[in-house]
């Protein structure tokens, strides 16, 4: 009798068969590296005129391609997530038709959102690696924000401070300062990355919750994002909310949907009586379903809305975008790709929704974050899987792995 070989004594091409995690690191990873990549060294080109971050973007990605061939999934996934990447995949090829029948440009690396999709649907991993993949992300978030903050200090890449701190109490106890955007371009960027932070973090343990929550509180803060600030108090709504009970009250769903219909009246009344514009962005909804309804089916696309900016006056130079997840690509590529993007929400609603029923509320909690900050931020651009999107992915991903734990026989 030949005893067999424990886990650290496997081939380690046996163990790269066994999990999906390396794959779907690698995935979730690469997007990170190419865009911090990009932030060192903006405009550098490499192979021919490609940037760096293109460049680390395919080579990540077949990095991944190669760790997915080597693994070999127990399960499919279930179909309510194969509808979800199925939308996700419609929405893509919506937007990257429509792009080119507006003649806007875009990049080689939005030829990875299918090969990135496919990979992921085609080969399932087991819920543990999908949260090895998740800590993954979320540690190289805070590493890029680490080293860019350390590079500034050092004087070696300087930090862009975006407009001054609007919160009240800074200038009387430091002076004013910048909305702090860190290596992501925006503030109003950097604020949703430090909630997607918050929102993960509630739901690790010992350092990585630590290291998440403190990380991710102290880029909303610095960045001064509104959008930030409302993922971060949505997330936390929707944890409390889907807790067995809170005190003494058993949560019930009757129970749960009052106490949120409460809260929300609660906040959009104090956000008519503060601010009811939004900060204008009010406005730029309106003009951007204008644009929408002059072209329903295919959009008015970037020119579009660049002409509606320069040419005709109707938009500010600020209102590139519009400021909403659904609203923005109603009017770059028409009623098609948002229907598309519906039915991805719609089923990564479902599957979170009854794996937080089921006392596993980080899948929701982590979409009810990233729709938080899609009602004042147009975060995605569809035609690509950049940082911004993974949180969504991520999300569905959990409500799948809690869900079938739940179905699933007894231990």
């Amino acid at each position: 009798y030949v005893t067999p070989p424990s886990g650290s004594q496997r081939p380690f091409r046996a163990r790269l068969q066994e999990s999906g995690a390396p794959y779907l690191t690698a995935l979730f990873v690469t997007p990170v590296t190419a865009h911090f990549t990009q932030y060192l060294f903006p405009g550098t080109s490499m192979l021919g005129a490609q940037p760096f971050g293109t460049v680390l973007a395919l080579l990540g990605t077949s990095i991944s391609l190669a760790l997915w061939c080597l693994y070999r999934p127990r399960q499919p996934w279930p179909l309510l997530f194969q509808v979800f990447t199925g939308a996700l995949l419609a929405a893509w090829v919506v937007a990257v038709v429509m792009a080119n029948v507006h003649g806007d440009a875009f990049n080689l690396t939005a030829l990875l959102v299918p090969l990135f999709l496919l990979m992921v649907l085609l080969k399932r991993p087991q819920s543990r690696n999908v949260r090895r993949a998740g800590d993954a992300l979320a540690w190289s978030l805070i590493a890029m924000t680490v080293v860019a903050q350390l590079l500034d200090w050092m004087g070696l890449r300087e930090l862009r401070y975006d407009f001054w701190n609007r919160l009240p109490f800074i200038d009387q106890i430091i002076g004013p300062i910048g909305r702090w955007e860190g290596p992501f371009g925006s503030s109003n960027l950097a604020g949703p990355i430090g909630a997607f932070l918050v929102a993960y973090g509630l739901f690790r343990c010992g350092l990585s919750r630590w290291a998440m929550v403190v990380t991710g509180s102290v880029i909303v803060f610095m960045s001064d994002s509104r959008t930030g600030y409302l993922g971060v108090l949505v997330a936390l709504l929707v944890a409390i909310l889907f807790r067995p009970s809170i005190g003494r009250y058993q949560m019930t769903g009757v129970r749960r949907a009052v106490l949120f219909g409460v809260v929300a009246g609660v906040f959009v009344t104090l956000i008519v009586a503060l601010d009811p514009t939004i900060n204008g962005r009010t406005t730029v909804w309106s003009l951007f379903l204008n644009l929408f309804w002059s072209s329903p089916f295919v959009g008015v696309g970037g020119e579009g809305i660049t002409t509606a900016i320069q040419g005709d006056g109707l938009l500010d130079g600020w209102a590139t975008h519009g400021h909403n997840i659904l609203i923005d690509p109603l009017a770059r590529f028409g009623f098609f790709g948002v229907a598309a993007l519906l039915v991805a929400v719609s089923s990564a609603l479902v599957l979170t929704f009854r794996a937080a029923k089921a006392r596993q509320q980080s899948g929701l909690v982590l979409l009810a974050c990233f729709l938080a900050v899609g009602v004042t931020e147009d975060v995605v651009d569809w035609r690509y899987l950049g940082i911004h999107v993974l949180p969504l992915l991520l999300a569905a991903m959990l409500g799948v792995g809690a869900t079938r734990q739940r179905k699933g026989p007894p231990l």
